[in-house]
């Protein structure tokens, strides 16, 4: 019987072997392609105290994988066990805001598992090479690997889930040969058909509406089914003349584009399947092993998730490949008990309920990588328990059971090479050294690596902020100097410093008329070209020439003179304590010409009083406005000048002003609006 542990929440250990659960009566495990992970266990209350330590927080190993108890329920002499992957664990992780920009899978799942709120002992490794962008805000690393927009629908692959090592990969399982029959639905076995997306006959449109002669292009199983199925897709082949100016290259007859016609639909049918209808089979094995069907199914009970399986559908008369996309394995029995077949599910396939846990890890930051390496080397080989040896012809077979058909975990070793298996006997073989000169591995770790090529996706730092893609050319060092080939953008970051001292052979910028066309340094040009951002003109003058801009300063600080400041339309004079002394602007009312209105001109203090300066109908006068008042001191000359409104505003009726008196008396009339003297003011000296 394979074993089954437990240890203690906080246990970091798992190498060493914990409790033994040998008195479980039930220990199953159940599986879906990037979807749930989980265990349920059933054990008895008596007899042994192990049962005690079947707790919400501990963790049972089972096949080789850690599973962290989430739910506990005690019945009828048994406590029943639910348990999830210790994958699981990062649903109580965080990322704040975590965003993977222009990376491969490898890289972004790692930038993810970086990037968390707190460490932890996951670790991650891709062969994705699709190169995407995707934001997480505010989720946990679950959400971020499996939910929606997330690492595994932007960048796609199947997830494998090895206690803390996640991998991505592109397709996840092997074919082994295994094959299946069927033909009516049996108790344990439900065939699901889905004839929705299926075409047999299909009518391919090219541009501007074109059509074969033939119009309909057949399914060779066309009649495998009750009658076609038809469907119309469009290309984008039509017919190209050849006109002036291209090669005839270019051009596209109209059976030229007839021909991509059928080969598209070829295509459609041979390598899209488009003809075979969407089928999911459960294949519930305890239930079929007693049947006469149980013969074409049997090879169902050594498959592993994300296998291909070859499938006959004796009632359709089509054969096609299926994936396993869920197996429920049942640990004690080392065997299947349930499997699904069918189309690879995106998506985690469920809701996690959130669950309330607590993850102690212990990091060793002193340590190496080559260190860490060395020392779990040397505790799996020293305290390696149990096992079985076989020699037979030409090999031998390391197990962790005597029969090489139940043999989950093997080691084999040959004229041909060493390998090893996590899933038994048939591999695939993730680990091995063979005797062509080759190593697979997923993780290599050495002190120094000599090689005279070496062939790689990404090269990356242990902590992924360096990183350089060789097959984009991308590369990030630490988001100080990025290169995007999408782009074509060199980006560089806030506290990046580039000087001219530290480039070799640096390009040569224009920076005076004389670099442009040899031409002299006081020669004017209208237009700076494309490649001359801004310019600005010091210690010297303006000799002559327009300024146009915006804004004009004559400083950007202290005592200076602002033209236009804020779309104002405004002279403003500053002192030399940043202060506003005051600001001149203008304005036009009136609704006739510009020369009927009243043009008014302000000089302005910061608090808003000012002087305003108006002429109407060629009339001046000066007015306060903002309730000020206008003060004047010193000696005021009217020589051949009037002063009105004395008192009393233009407008009233009864308004008068006060004219020099030219008769000789030295004095100052007022007169009526009539111009009738009203009485004298005399000046004396």
């Amino acid at each position: 019987m394979a074993k089954v542990e437990v240890y203690k929440s906080n246990e970091t250990d798992f190498l060493t072997n914990g409790p033994s659960l040998i008195d479980s009566t039930l220990c199953v495990i159940e599986e879906e392609l990037n979807g749930k992970y989980t265990l349920e266990l059933e054990h008895p209350i008596f007899g042994n105290e192990r049962h005690l330590l079947l707790v919400e927080g501990n963790i049972i190993k089972a096949s080789g994988q850690l599973f962290r108890i989430h739910k506990t329920i005690g019945s009828l002499g048994y406590k029943q066990v639910f348990a999830r992957h210790i994958f699981y664990d990062l649903l109580h992780n965080f990322l704040e805001d975590v965003r993977p920009t222009g990376l491969n899978g490898n890289n972004a799942l790692n930038w993810i598992l970086n990037n968390t709120q707190y460490p932890h002992r996951f670790i991650g490794v891709s062969d994705v090479s699709t190169i995407a962008t995707q934001y997480f805000i505010r989720k946990n690393p679950v959400e971020a690997i499996l939910g929606a927009d997330s690492l595994s629908t932007r960048w796609g692959g199947e997830l494998v889930r090895d206690n803390f090592i996640i991998k991505l990969l592109r397709v996840r399982g092997a074919n082994k040969g295994a094959k299946i029959a069927y033909g009516k639905n049996l108790l344990g076995l439900e065939v699901e058909r889905d004839m929705d997306s299926l075409a047999t006959r299909i009518m391919p449109v090219g541009k501007d509406g074109l059509l074969l002669p033939e119009k309909y292009i057949d399914s060779p199983l066309i009649n495998n089914y009750a009658h076609p199925f038809i469907k119309t897709v469009e290309f984008d082949d039509g017919v190209i003349e050849a006109t002036e100016g291209e090669s005839a290259e270019e051009a596209v007859t109209e059976e030229q584009a007839f021909a991509s016609m059928r080969q598209k639909v070829a295509d459609m049918y041979e390598l899209g399947k488009v003809d075979i209808p969407y089928i999911n089979i459960n294949a519930n094995l305890v239930l079929l092993e007693n049947t006469e069907e149980y013969k074409d199914l049997k090879h169902l009970v050594k498959v592993d998730l994300g296998d291909t399986v070859s499938c006959t559908d004796n009632p359709l008369n089509i054969e096609f490949e299926a994936k396993v996309i869920r197996v429920k394995k049942d640990v004690l029995a080392n065997r299947n008990v349930e499997v699904e077949l069918g189309q690879f599910k995106k998506g985690i396939g469920e809701t996690i309920k959130d669950v309330l846990g607590e993850v102690k890890e212990e990091l060793e930051l002193n340590k190496s990588d080559l260190e860490k390496a060395i020392n779990r080397a040397t505790e799996l080989l020293t305290n390696a328990l149990g096992g079985y040896v076989i020699k037979r012809a030409g090999e031998i077979l390391i197990m962790d059971t005597e029969d090489p058909l139940t043999a989950t975990e093997v080691w084999r070793w040959s004229l041909k090479g060493l390998g090893y298996s996590g899933t038994g006997i048939d591999g695939p073989y993730r680990l091995a050294i063979t005797m062509d000169g080759q190593i697979v591995a997923d993780f290599i770790t050495t002190g120094t690596l000599n090689a005279q090529l070496v062939k790689t996706g990404v090269l990356a730092s242990k902590d992924n902020s360096v990183w350089i893609n060789l097959d984009s050319s991308d590369f990030n060092f630490k988001d100080q100097i990025v290169w995007n080939s999408v782009s074509k953008k060199l980006i560089l970051g806030a506290d990046t410093v580039l000087s001219w001292a530290s480039i070799s052979n640096p390009p040569n910028i224009p920076i005076k008329a004389s670099d442009i066309g040899a031409l002299p340094n006081t020669t004017q040009i209208p237009v700076l070209p494309s490649y001359i951002q801004s310019t600005y003109i010091s210690n010297a003058e303006i000799r002559s020439g327009t300024i146009t801009g915006s804004v004009i300063k004559t400083s950007s600080a202290g005592k200076r003179i602002v033209l236009n400041e804020s779309n104002s339309n405004s002279i403003r004079v500053y002192s030399n304590n940043d202060s506003l002394a005051f600001i001149m602007d203008y304005d036009i009312l009136g609704t006739g010409t510009e020369s009927e209105a009243e043009k008014r001109v302000f000089l302005r203090t910061e608090n808003g009083h000012a002087l305003k300066l108006m002429s109407q109908n060629a009339n001046m006068s000066i007015q306060a406005s903002g309730g000020s008042t206008i003060f004047i001191k010193g000696n005021v000359n009217f020589t051949d000048g009037r002063v009105r409104g004395v008192n009393a505003p233009y407008y009233a009726t009864n308004w008068c002003y006060m004219d020099y008196d030219y008769t000789g008396t030295s004095g100052v009339s007022v007169r009526d609006k009539d111009g009738n003297v009203l009485g004298y003011i005399k000046l004396t000296h």
